[in-house]
């Protein structure tokens, strides 16, 4: 499985803390060479699993066997869990409000409620990075893209077929971009 990526981007992230967004864990729960793959890459991080993102890929799970096979995954893989208790909620309920008021504000109403869970809570863990392909309500608006990662894959529709190309994004929560746009709303 080849991966690209910059060496020095990926060694600046040892020991941080990287939140793995649903199409992530979507694709490399199909592909043993990918997660391998991220396994390496990642080794020195700790990769970590939003409960959104954790309901997010169960949900998708059509039948008992499917959701047992997802949830093994998780398990198997070590993901480390992101606290989620009532006071995170109340923080994270808080800050969703606000990140959809600034959405709607730059005419992206159709943002995903996970998704803006997912932010509100990288909010609160403002040295937290997140790994996603979503590149459309993960944007610069409030994010510092980080580092890009091109991989290939084999989809699990068409394994036989050729490899596909994705591009994951690291990135970071800015608060001070929030406060920016927060305060152009408020205006």
């Amino acid at each position: 499985m080849n991966a690209f990526y910059d060496k020095d981007i990926l060694t600046s992230l040892n020991g941080k803390r990287i939140v793995i967004d649903t199409n992530i864990l979507a694709i490399c729960s199909t592909d043993n060479n990918l997660i391998t793959t991220f396994d390496h890459l990642f080794a020195n991080c700790y990769l970590m699993l939003d409960p959104i993102v954790k309901l997010e890929f169960l949900k998708g799970a059509q039948t008992e066997s499917l959701f047992q096979k997802k949830k093994n995954f998780l398990e198997f893989r070590g993901f480390y869990e992101m606290p989620d208790h009532q006071q995170i909620y109340k923080e994270v309920q808080e800050n969703a409000l606000n990140i959809a008021r600034i959405y709607s504000h730059h005419k992206h109403p159709e943002i995903k409620l996970g998704d803006i869970l997912i932010i509100s809570r990288l909010m609160i863990y403002p040295n937290y990075y997140l790994l996603t392909l979503d590149k459309d309500d993960f944007t610069t608006m409030l994010f510092n893209r980080i580092g890009i990662i091109s991989f290939e894959h084999r989809t699990l529709n068409k394994p036989s077929e050729s490899l596909e190309l994705n591009h994951a994004c690291i990135i970071k929560f800015d608060s001070v971009k929030y406060n920016s746009c927060l305060k152009k709303i408020n205006k």
